[in-house]
């Protein structure tokens, strides 16, 4: 996969009370923006953070249903992020987003199912709408 795209590892349908929340998390305020005006367009209640730090400061409160985060970001990589996450008991499903090669996607999706995480896929930039779609079509909203 170059130039873009998306991979789908779990496709199981998942009913969420409410709208969808999702959390973004990306040091680059363009893709953060972009990521939550996509997720906002199909019905979603998106916070985002441009730190994992913020992310698990924003965790707690918010309880997404879905995390949305780059795999490289300047405080703490995506695969720091789940072990955080797993220490505050917080286990939503995660998208990984990069622009670097998709190893570095694919292992944090790794990492992240072999520490109790469901993860939906990943991401690769540059993206389009229909990268996220797939994913957020996979929650029924009641």
């Amino acid at each position: 996969m170059t130039g873009g795209g998306s991979e789908l590892l779990d496709r199981t349908t998942t009913q969420v009370q409410g709208p969808l929340r999702a959390l973004v998390i990306d040091d680059v305020e363009t893709v953060r923006a972009t990521i939550t005006d996509i997720l906002t367009s199909f019905g979603a209640e998106v916070r985002s953070v441009d730190t994992a730090a913020r992310a698990c400061a924003t965790v707690g409160d918010f309880k997404p249903h879905l995390v949305i985060s780059d795999v490289f970001m300047p405080d703490q990589d995506g695969i720091e992020l789940i072990s955080e996450l797993k220490g505050r008991g917080s286990f939503p499903d995660l998208i990984f987003v990069t622009g670097s090669d998709p190893f570095y996607a694919k292992s944090a999706c790794m990492i992240a199912q072999g520490n109790g995480f469901r993860v939906r896929g990943f991401v690769l930039k540059p993206f389009r709408m229909s990268h996220f779609k797939e994913f957020i079509d996979l929650y029924e909203v009641n």
